[in-house]
């Protein structure tokens, strides 16, 4: 998220929020290795060579945005998720079904279920954005 998208989201959320509201950008999602690859071709230097080593205990595949448990009270407008304080049951959601699928099951929000970057996409989202390409400026 960039600095930009990161101030939007703010103003969506004062202009469009209640108290106790949570907000979440729909955003896709990258492999770390290829933000590696993007960047490093960005700045010019070798090309990366990886070495897998396997997951490591406690170590996540996905990152979960919305659970499960969220996502059945969550609102999708505007291109952001609005998962409301309940105001009678604060530590409870209702299941409402605005996210059910056509199966009516409802799936949590995590950089799995979410569109996922290739490098050449994730190069163009860096070249888009200011405050990336700043320290690339001042070294030429």
């Amino acid at each position: 998220m960039s600095l930009d998208e990161a101030i939007d989201l703010v103003f969506y959320a004062i202009l469009n929020g209640q108290n106790g509201d949570t907000f979440i950008k729909h955003a896709p999602a990258a492999k770390i290795s290829d933000l590696a690859v993007a960047v490093s071709r960005l700045v010019g230097s070798n090309p990366l060579e990886f070495n897998e080593v396997g997951i490591r205990y406690g170590e996540k595949i996905h990152e979960s945005l919305i659970s499960d448990h969220e996502i059945s009270a969550a609102i999708s407008e505007n291109g952001f998720f609005r998962i409301p304080l309940e105001r009678n049951e604060i530590n409870s959601f209702k299941n409402t079904g605005r996210n059910q699928t056509k199966n009516n099951a409802i799936e949590p929000y995590t950089s799995d279920s979410t569109v996922q970057l290739d490098t050449d996409q994730i190069i163009k989202i860096l070249e888009s954005n200011y405050e990336f390409n700043l320290p690339l400026k001042s070294q030429h």
